[in-house]
C-alpha cells in the first residue's frame, strides 16, 4: 500500500516574509530607543534581539501579526500593545526552552529519591495506557519497542514550581504562538470526565473552547473576533499544561516513538504537525478495559530546515535534517504494518494517533504547541539557539513586568498618563 502524502506548503511563506521583516524592523527599533526605559539599564548596554525573539515574530500568524502592528489605532493604545508584545516576546527564549528540553521520568527520580517510586509508578502506568493504544508500536517506523514520549514535556508541570512558572510564561507565549485551529467533529456523547474537567476550574468549559469562532451577530468588528480566538487559544493551553501540577501526564499528551526518533524530535529535528482528526468516531475498548470512544489525530510529519543563522531570513531553505547527505544522518524507514514494505520517511508523509474523542482537542492542542516551538528554534538555527538562555526571561521581574518599570515604581496607568501628554 502506498505512504499517503499530502502537499505542505512553505516553511516561511515568502508573501508574508516582507510584511514580517517591516514590523521586525519597527520593533527593533522602538526597542533600541526605549531600552533604558523598558529595562532600567544604561543604553551602553543594550543588546539586540535574542535569535529566538526574531524567529519567533517571523513564525508568528501573520493574522495576529497584522493586528498587532496596526498603525490605525490611537496613539496611547500603540504605544500600550507594543510594549506588552515586547514583553510577550522576552519570555519566549525561556518558554521554548521549557517545551523542547526533554527531561524523563527517570532524570527525575535519580534528582530526587523520594520520587523514585511515584516516577515508577508514573512510567509503569503512562507506557501501558499509551503503549495500548498505539498497539505497541512507533507511530512513525511500525517498529515494536517504542519509547513513550510526551508531546508537552512532563517537566513543564510536574511539580508546583515548574507548573507555577510554565504558566506565567505560557500566558505571554500564547499570542505568538497562535494558530488556525484544526478542525474537530462535533460528538455530544465524548465529554470529559468530571474528575478531568476539573483542571478548568474557574474557566471556561470544554464546550466553550471547541466553538470555532465567536458570533459576529452582536456586531464583533475583526479585531474584538482575533481576540477572542486568542482568549480562547489561551486558555485551552492552560489546560493542556499548567491548569495543575502533573495535568499533562495523560495519555493524550503522548505518542509512542523509537528511540533514535524521540532524540532528534527532542532536538527539533523534525515536527508533527497537526491537521485534525480522520472525522471517524468508533466505540472500542480502553487501556483499562472499560469502552469508550475513539478517534484518531491527524499528523503531518516535517522535517526540519537546518540553519547556521537567521541573518537573511528571505534565504531559500533547502536543507533539511532528512537529507542524509547533508548531514550524515541514516535515512529513516517506515514500514507498513500490512504491505511490510519499507519506505523513506519524508516531509508531508500522514500519520494517525489514536486517542479518546473527549480529548481529541488537548492532544491537538499539545501538539499545537510543539509544533509552533519546533518551528521558532529551527528557524532561530537549532537546539544551538537555547545555548545562552537561562532559566528567567531577560530585564523582567518574577512577575514578568519589565525591569526599568519596577526600579521606577511606575505602573501602566502613569505611562499611559505621559503618552496622553
Amino acid at each position: 500500500m502506498e505512504t499517503k502524502r499530502e502537499p505542505t506548503g512553505q516553511f516561511l511563506p515568502l508573501d508574508e516574509v516582507d510584511k514580517k521583516l517591516e514590523y521586525l524592523e519597527r520593533l527593533e527599533r522602538y526597542w533600541k530607543d526605549y531600552f533604558p526605559s523598558l529595562t532600567g539599564e544604561p543604553r551602553d548596554r543594550y543588546k539586540p534581539f535574542h535569535q529566538i525573539v526574531i524567529a519567533t515574530v517571523m513564525m508568528m500568524d501573520i493574522n495576529t501579526l497584522r493586528e498587532l502592528a496596526s498603525v490605525s489605532l490611537p496613539r496611547i493604545q500603540r504605544q500600550y500593545i507594543i510594549r506588552r508584545f515586547l514583553q510577550d516576546l522576552m519570555v519566549m527564549p525561556c518558554f521554548v526552552k521549557m517545551v523542547i528540553t526533554k527531561k524523563s521520568l527517570k532524570d527525575e527520580a535519580r534528582e530526587d529519591s523520594n520520587k523514585q517510586k511515584v516516577v515508577d509508578d508514573l512510567i509503569t502506568r503512562v507506557r501501558v495506557d499509551r503503549a495500548i493504544l498505539d498497539n505497541h508500536r512507533c507511530i512513525v517506523l511500525g517498529t515494536e519497542n517504542p519509547e513513550i514520549c510526551h508531546i508537552v514535556p512532563f517537566s513543564v508541570n510536574d511539580d508546583d514550581k515548574s507548573r507555577a512558572q510554565f504558566e506565567k510564561y505560557l500566558v505571554m507565549a500564547a499570542t505568538c504562538i497562535y494558530s488556525e485551529k484544526p478542525e474537530l467533529a462535533a460528538d455530544p456523547e465524548s465529554t470529559p470526565e468530571d474528575t478531568d474537567a476539573a483542571d478548568m476550574a474557574g474557566n471556561l468549559t470544554d464546550d466553550d473552547i471547541t466553538v470555532d469562532s465567536p458570533s459576529t451577530d452582536g456586531g464583533l468588528d475583526d479585531a474584538e473576533i482575533e481576540l477572542a480566538r486568542l482568549e480562547l487559544w489561551a486558555t485551552l493551553c492552560r489546560k493542556v499544561s499548567s491548569s495543575k501540577t502533573g495535568v499533562s501526564d495523560r495519555s493524550w499528551n503522548e505518542i509512542s516513538l523509537n528511540k533514535q526518533l524521540h532524540d532528534w524530535w527532542s532536538k527539533g529535528y523534525f515536527a508533527f504537525k497537526p491537521l485534525g482528526i480522520d472525522g471517524k468516531i468508533v466505540k472500542g475498548l480502553g487501556p483499562k478495559g472499560d469502552t469508550a470512544r475513539y478517534t484518531q489525530v491527524k499528523l503531518q510529519f516535517h522535517w526540519m530546515p537546518r540553519r547556521d543563522d537567521i541573518a537573511s531570513t528571505a534565504t531559500p531553505l533547502n536543507k533539511t535534517y532528512g537529507d542524509p547527505e547533508a548531514n550524515g544522518l541514516n535515512p529513516v524507514l517506515s514500514q507498513d504494518r500490512e504491505s511490510s514494505v519499507f519506505h523513506r520517511v519524508q516531509t508531508g508523509d500522514i500519520f494517525y494517533v489514536k486517542v479518546e474523542h473527549r480529548y481529541a482537542e488537548r492532544m491537538l492542542a499539545a501538539f499545537r504547541i510543539k509544533w509552533a516551538a519546533i518551528n521558532i528554534l529551527s528557524m532561530a538555527g537549532g537546539a544551538e539557539s537555547l545555548d545562552d538562555v537561562g532559566d528567567y526571561p531577560e530585564y523582567l521581574d518574577e512577575n514578568l513586568n519589565w525591569m526599568g518599570d519596577v526600579k521606577r515604581g511606575t505602573t501602566v496607568l502613569d505611562l499611559m498618563k505621559e503618552w496622553d501628554d
